[in-house]
């Protein structure tokens, strides 16, 4: 497609930690994103390692990354600095690196980077790494239930919760905000919760939790928490918004509130029974005016009538997945499967939503049994 492009990229982790005592062996995920339609594929020639102070190349790391066809891109990369050099570097008097990869495809290039922080010893690194250099490594948002995504009724209390893995100490700086339904099916536009500033001790993990999120109008939610710790922002790093200064430490999820059940239609869904697996098809007729769709996994506990299985008024809730409006089969995802034992029964629905997040269609509830 004429124009497309190449937009951004990113790393996780943001940031990690070297000990000159040791070789340091590590994992990077490398995402790469495009316009809309591109399809010129990706290519990386090696990572380097540069001094942020002078830009200058101090190594080169890694080997050749490419990916055909279309957008989204990702790369996973097993990164090893032998002690040695890390060791070079403390004695260079070094003590913040980045790694740093350039992606090549129709367009400008776009870069990622993970910042480096140098210790010279383990013991050392609590004391080295003062308040300004608290690292955050990983984000992991859920709800306070473990779910990932949500379906709840109108009023409901909903929370979420991020579990944040981190090393060295000081002062978190972050925020929790959601975007509404009205501005969810464009352009998200967030408005702060709350404000978190939190002491964070030496080298361990924390979890925070959301204040009560909105859940009285029908329809999709955003939420997402973010670091704004502003050292831990690179000056050239791609910036998300005032509010969330930085991508890589921003970690978002959605939850739906349910609408009205009047002038629901009946959904026709399949299998309606049986023994299905992880390759199984999971059909359902396409309603008009849905523009997404919600299946449902319970746990079972009720015997099957001919006409369904109805779901009490507190369902066990085991997973799900959102789906677009264009999608009327799936197979169940692998995340949804890691939820499940094998041989037991459980039940499936599909829900279809407007624009608005109201509810205009839902399946009856079928059981079946899953086995891998």
């Amino acid at each position: 497609m004429r124009g497309a492009a190449l937009t951004r990229a990113n790393a996780q982790p943001a940031q990690r930690q070297l000990l000159a005592t040791q070789g340091n062996s590590f994992g990077v995920v490398w995402q790469v994103a495009a316009t809309p339609g591109y399809s010129a594929g990706v290519s990386s020639r090696n990572a380097q390692i540069v001094n942020p102070a002078t830009g200058a190349v101090l190594g080169t790391v890694g080997g050749f990354l490419s990916q055909a066809g279309g957008a989204p891109f990702m790369f996973s990369e097993l990164v090893d600095l032998p002690a040695a050099s890390v060791q070079g570097w403390v004695n260079s008097g070094l003590r913040r690196l980045l790694l740093v990869r350039n992606f090549n495809g129709s367009g400008p290039s776009v870069r990622a980077q993970v910042v480096l922080n140098i210790s010279s010893s383990a013991l050392r690194a609590p004391r080295e790494n003062n308040e300004g250099e608290l690292l955050v490594q990983r984000l992991n948002l859920s709800f306070v239930d473990n779910q990932r995504v949500k379906v709840v009724q109108p009023a409901d209390e909903v929370k979420a919760k991020v579990q944040i893995s981190y090393s060295g100490n000081g002062q978190l700086q972050g925020r929790w905000q959601v975007a509404e339904p009205a501005s969810t099916q464009g352009v998200p536009v967030y408005r702060t919760l709350t404000l978190v500033s939190q002491y964070l001790g030496a080298a361990q993990q924390t979890v925070l939790t959301s204040p009560l999120l909105p859940s009285n109008a029908a329809g999709k939610y955003l939420v997402r928490f973010c670091v704004t710790n502003r050292e831990m922002v690179a000056a050239d790093q791609l910036v998300l918004d005032a509010g969330c200064p930085s991508e890589a430490l921003t970690v978002e999820t959605v939850y739906q509130v349910l609408g009205s059940a009047e002038s629901e239609a009946l959904i026709e869904a399949s299998p309606q029974s049986g023994t299905v697996t992880a390759a199984s098809p999971f059909q359902w007729r396409a309603v008009p005016g849905a523009v997404v769709y919600q299946l449902q996994v319970f746990a079972s506990s009720a015997a099957p009538t001919s006409e369904g299985n109805n779901l009490d008024q507190a369902p066990n809730f085991i997973a799900g997945m959102l789906l677009p409006a264009g999608v009327t089969e799936t197979t169940w995802s692998s995340w949804l499967l890691s939820k499940l034992e094998p041989g037991q029964s459980y039940l499936w629905r599909v829900t279809a939503h407007d624009q608005n997040g109201s509810l205009i269609g839902r399946s009856r509830e079928w059981r079946v049994r899953y086995q891998p």
